[in-house]
């Protein structure tokens, strides 16, 4: 009929019950979300909020309504308007409590995946990086070792040089003038007695015969008595002996050619060709005149 009102024939107590269950189970989707990760400060955390506050409130019961709230009443529908607005109602709810729960999920599932550990490209990088740093420690250590093989080397060649250059020094610092065996010398050796043998004790007159290698060798040639020679390595190639007098003058021979000198030279340097100064300038500080007994030691054999 056309003025009649539609009546829901379908009991109060049936719609009141469905719009319970829904609100219930909105509720407790919303209550789960919110317990499994709360977000309090974004969208999601107070629609989370309203919906535990709605499943709360349907689960209280109906409320006494005030003077305000029949102020603010809608006007009578029916029950079965009621009913479809409560069943629309509590679909929405369920569908946005399902998304909210599925997004839930993801996140769960992105935060698992990636506490599970490194990818099989993370795990390369990792090894070439570790492969490049160890290459580079390997190599620096090889550097290394080379460079302290040669300071070794080298610092071996100047102890040995230096220990050459002592004993000349000592050598020429004790020389003895002799009567039997005067002191001769040029710029490639020079013979004589000395009071400070490398191979005799100190103060035994011994002869000695230093000569410097042939041909720029850096070798030395040292001799006691008729002894075999002695191979010393020399501190530099191209090297010459230079004697000087009293005065100071250089020469290439001892004694000089022309004019009257004593049987020994003031002082024996040692000079190296290329270099501005020489390797060492020694003074004789032993006797310069020629013994008179000389019975004190055996000359025989001598150079």
């Amino acid at each position: 009929m056309a003025g009649q009102q539609h009546v829901d024939h379908r009991p109060r107590r049936f719609a009141g019950a469905a719009r319970a269950t829904g609100a219930r189970r909105v509720g407790r989707a919303a209550r789960s979300q919110s317990d499994a990760r709360p977000a309090r400060n974004t969208q999601r955390g107070r629609l989370a909020r309203a919906l535990a506050r709605a499943g709360d409130h349907a689960r209280s019961g109906r409320q006494k309504p005030d003077r305000q709230s029949q102020c603010l009443q809608p006007a009578p529908v029916c029950a079965g308007c009621r009913g479809a607005t409560a069943r629309s109602g509590g679909a929405a709810l369920s569908g946005a409590a399902d998304r909210l729960q599925a997004s839930a999920r993801g996140n769960r599932y992105a935060m698992k995946r990636h506490t599970h550990g490194f990818t099989l490209l993370e795990t390369i990088v990792a090894l070439a990086i570790s492969m490049m740093v160890v290459t580079i420690v390997f190599q620096s250590l090889r550097v290394f070792s080379l460079a302290r093989e040669r300071v070794a080397a080298t610092g071996a060649t100047v102890d040995r040089n230096q220990l050459t250059l002592a004993w000349m020094r000592d050598s020429v610092a004790s020389l003895l003038a002799v009567d039997k065996k005067p002191f001769k010398g040029n710029a490639s050796g020079w013979s004589g007695t000395t009071a400070n043998a490398m191979l005799q004790a100190a103060g035994i007159p011994v002869p000695v015969h230093w000569q410097l290698g042939q041909n720029g060798a850096p070798a030395i040639d040292y001799r006691e008595w008729n002894g075999p020679a002695l191979v010393l390595p020399a501190p530099a190639r191209d090297l010459r002996f230079a004697y000087l007098d009293a005065k100071g003058a250089v020469h290439s021979h001892w004694p000089p050619r022309l004019g009257e000198f004593p049987d020994l030279p003031a002082a024996i340097a040692l000079e190296a060709r290329g270099h501005a100064a020489p390797l060492f300038v020694v003074a004789i500080i032993g006797q310069k005149k020629p013994l008179t007994d000389q019975g004190a030691f055996d000359t025989e054999g001598d150079l």
